[in-house]
């Protein structure tokens, strides 16, 4: 993994989660937008909210690499004080 899409905002949907990657083939990018999103938030977000649980982003998701597209999953989480309120 060479950039991944980490977790800074909640976004219900068109949250750019693009990523790029490396093989021994080169680097490649698979682009990505979510459709459709849903949030597990305990505690709100933002500065003063680094106690408690993660906040865990699951979503529906466009991916489109070399002129093929697909619908797929997302999962992401990250610690509350971390995402934008």
């Amino acid at each position: 993994m060479v950039e991944a899409p980490w977790l800074k905002r909640l976004r219900h949907h068109g949250d750019d989660v693009s990523v790029v990657i490396e093989s021994e083939h080169g680097i490649e990018t698979i682009s990505a937008e979510t459709v459709m999103s849903t949030f597990m938030v305990m505690g709100g977000v933002g500065p003063g909210s680094e106690g408690g649980y993660p906040v865990l982003h699951q979503a529906v998701t466009r991916y489109s690499w070399n002129g093929e597209v697909a619908n797929g999953m997302t999962e992401r989480s990250m610690p509350p004080g971390l995402i934008e309120p």
